[in-house]
């Protein structure tokens, strides 16, 4: 017969929630110049430009480019998500890939991208900070105004709590 002692049992479940069993969350950054990149076919030509640049830990970048707004996704579909952003936006050159170290390697599973936004595609004075998931199926799950106190702090916790079962928006 197995007896547990219930001191003994919260004394294994703090040893666990520990630093020391807690998984190191890392970032690394790449930056791009989009047009650059490899030029994809597009859905609406002389309307749309389309590319694919190399991005980091094996995920892809397609970046989309129309009149009044610029955007990146991480899996290819028919249709651009609607980001909430308003009508125009430009997705900034840089993006912070977060997930997991293992044997010293980040294993992404989430990206945080600034995008600038503004009532003109010539002024955009106001930023956001957009949280897309990389597991199961890329999307953007949470956008943050780029003025929030702290913003980047904010948009790192919010992705490091973001799961392949967060919801798409």
């Amino acid at each position: 017969m197995i007896r547990f002692c219930l001191p003994g049992l919260f004394l294994l479940a703090a040893l666990f929630h520990t630093p020391a069993f807690a998984q190191e969350i890392a970032s690394a950054y790449t930056k791009h110049d989009y047009e650059t990149c490899r030029e994809l076919p597009s859905p609406e030509p002389d309307v749309i430009d389309l590319r694919e640049c190399d991005g980091f830990g094996g995920f892809k970048v397609r970046w989309g480019g129309a009149p009044d707004a610029t955007w990146i996704e991480f899996a290819a579909s028919e249709t651009a998500q609607d980001l909430k952003l308003g009508s125009f936006f430009v997705v900034g050159t840089t993006i912070e890939w977060r997930g997991p170290v293992k044997n010293g390697v980040i294993q992404p599973q989430t990206a945080i991208v600034r995008y600038h936004t503004g009532s003109s595609i010539q002024s955009q004075p106001h930023s956001s900070l957009v949280i897309y998931r990389l597991t199961g199926t890329p999307c953007a799950v949470s956008t943050l105004p780029g003025s929030t106190p702290k913003a980047n702090e904010v948009a790192r916790l919010t992705a490091d709590e973001t799961g392949e079962d967060t919801p798409c928006y």
